[in-house]
């Protein structure tokens, strides 16, 4: 497999392997049915297309010149190029030269071409002959042959790879914690949920540990974006034809069709039952997604994961319940899940860095401010790249780090935002409202009394609190007390603030306890509040500390 280059209207098309074989038959059977099905998976190959004499490899003295020249690029290219060996009408012993078949076209050679031309071309049929081939004498047809050349062809040209960010930090911790829940050892089906927060990064742990994966299974598929995509009046048709394209390893999805949900369902449950196949589903967010592509746990073959990345635990709990009632025996035991942490502050500290300063650890002077601006951002991933990116070339600048630091104690980053804003417009009136009372008022409060305040108001806390749980912009420690990340508190807090930028007083909440003290004050009617002064200030900071919990 050594990639060759063509020259085209002065355009240069690489291509990903080249077939080197001898022989009209070879060329109309076998060697055309490997040829489409690597074309049908997306593999550039190139064919000689010149009609070629009637004979064996070793009696074409173009076959050796291109053995020859493969080896030798091969042996140079620091394992980037590789010979596949594939057996049609031969074995070992031919090849060896043992037997009339290969021997006598070298004796013939070795009279048109000399003894040192000949040698040179022997070396390198004995250096290939040493290399792990496919023979068709241990298959019944071509057809199951074919299939394993195609896969290993795309194994090795990290065709299922997916691209992750230049300045990945690996946490390893999460990334053992989400394989182990596969057990990929482990014979029997797996699902696993892996939910969090926006921005923290899900997508990235999935892509890492898909892989380090994917080459051990039989198929191998990646859904990006499945809410988004979703969204279109034809989302789920074309999700179920991506699916059915990686199953069926063709790049040709518009050639696969799918006429409505149901039908799309029988064909990937037709597909999925006789393989062992990796599936990751990325952004999910309603349990009809999940139906309509990865069904239930008897469409699979014993072996099979599929991850599911969601915002949206509910997705994962709901069917959770579904599939323990639904499951095949010894196949699968309902979907185990995870839910990713914040990264360790060295990590956070490094990824910063890496998008900041293009290396793992800050410049001196620049460190203290590093870690103030880590601490801020509360180490979400995405957050940390935004922020490291914005400061990417600026390192000379203080001022600019500085007045950065002091604009992030005020208001999220945009990107980390619109991000976080999902999960919060997911949410129905009550349960927003609930939110924000929590992200300005009640984060370390015991919920107990809350709750009362809640339902008096009719905001259904017991419904709302779950959905915040799931959707994993709470926490409930085992103290009972509201924790959220800092990134979501800011937010919500930050969309109380967009009520009315220019009068607190017009807000539905004040998240302060001086801005409420400064509305509260002789009953402002304009919005605009009261100014203290500067010793009132000082009295209100000593009542604070003497009166207010901390």
């Amino acid at each position: 497999m050594v990639p060759a280059m063509e020259r085209d209207g002065g355009l240069r098309i690489e291509y990903e392997v080249f077939l080197s074989f001898r022989g009209a038959d070879s060329r109309e059977t076998f060697t055309d049915c490997l040829h489409e099905g690597m074309e049908g998976a997306g593999i550039h190959v190139f064919r000689d297309d010149d009609e070629l004499q009637v004979g064996n490899y070793a009696s074409s003295k173009w076959c050796l010149v291109e053995l020859t020249k493969m080896v030798t690029m091969a042996s140079k290219s620091d394992s980037t190029k590789e010979i596949l060996p594939i057996y049609l009408h031969v074995n070992s012993d031919d090849v060896k030269l043992k037997t009339p078949l290969y021997h006598d076209a070298f004796v013939q050679h070795e009279r048109n071409f000399g003894a040192d031309q000949v040698k040179v071309w022997r070396d390198a049929l004995m250096e290939v002959e040493e290399i792990k081939r496919w023979s068709l004498k241990t298959y019944t047809g071509y057809g199951k042959l074919i299939k394993e050349i195609v896969q290993e062809v795309l194994i090795k040209l990290n065709a299922g790879y997916k691209n992750v960010t230049e300045h990945l930090v690996e946490d390893h911790v999460q990334i053992d914690a989400i394989m182990k829940l596969l057990e990929v050892d482990y014979s029997g089906m797996r699902f696993v949920g892996v939910h969090g927060i926006g921005g923290i990064d899900k997508t990235t742990l999935a892509k890492v540990i898909y892989n380090k994966l994917y080459s051990r299974f039989d198929c191998y598929s990646f859904l990006e974006n499945v809410q988004e995509i979703s969204r279109r009046s034809d989302g789920i048709i074309y999700l179920q034809k991506q699916l059915l394209s990686s199953i069926l390893h063709s790049t040709r999805s518009n050639s696969i069709f799918v006429c409505d949900n149901d039908q799309g369902i029988g064909m990937i449950k037709k597909a999925l039952c006789d393989k062992k196949i990796l599936i990751v589903l990325d952004d999910v967010e309603k349990k009809e997604q999940l139906e309509k592509l990865v069904g239930k746990s008897d469409w699979f073959e014993n072996g099979s994961k599929v991850i599911i990345t969601t915002r949206n635990m509910s997705v994962l709990t709901d069917r959770t319940e579904r599939l323990e009632v639904d499951a095949v025996p010894n196949r699968h035991e309902g979907i185990l899940t995870y839910e990713v942490k914040e990264m360790g502050f060295s990590q956070a500290l490094q990824l910063f860095c890496r998008h900041s300063f293009r290396r793992d650890f800050p410049t001196e002077d620049y460190n203290i401010l590093s870690r103030q601006i880590i601490l801020i951002l509360g180490k979400l991933p995405l957050a940390i790249e935004v922020i490291g990116s914005s400061l990417s070339g600026v390192s000379t600048d203080k001022a600019l780090w500085e007045e950065t630091l002091k604009k992030l104690q005020k208001v999220p980053p945009k990107e980390v935002q619109e991000t976080l804003m999902i999960s919060y417009e997911g949410l129905e009136p009550t349960q927003r409202r609930v939110f924000l009372d929590i992200a300005c008022f009640f984060i370390k409060e015991n919920n107990k009394y809350l709750i009362f305040m809640w339902s008096d108001c009719e905001f259904y806390p017991h419904d709302a609190i779950r959905v915040l749980l799931l959707r994993s912009l709470i926490n409930i420690g085992d103290d009972n007390k509201f924790s959220m990340h800092d990134q979501v508190r800011d937010l919500g807090r930050h969309i109380v603030y967009e009520e009315n930028c220019r009068f607190p007083g017009k807000r539905s909440r004040a998240s302060e306890e001086i801005e409420a003290l400064s509305l509260s004050y002789n009953g402002q009617s304009d919005g605009g509040g009261y100014t203290f002064t500067d010793e009132e200030l000082q009295r209100l900071r000593s009542l604070s500390d003497e009166f207010l919990p901390s």
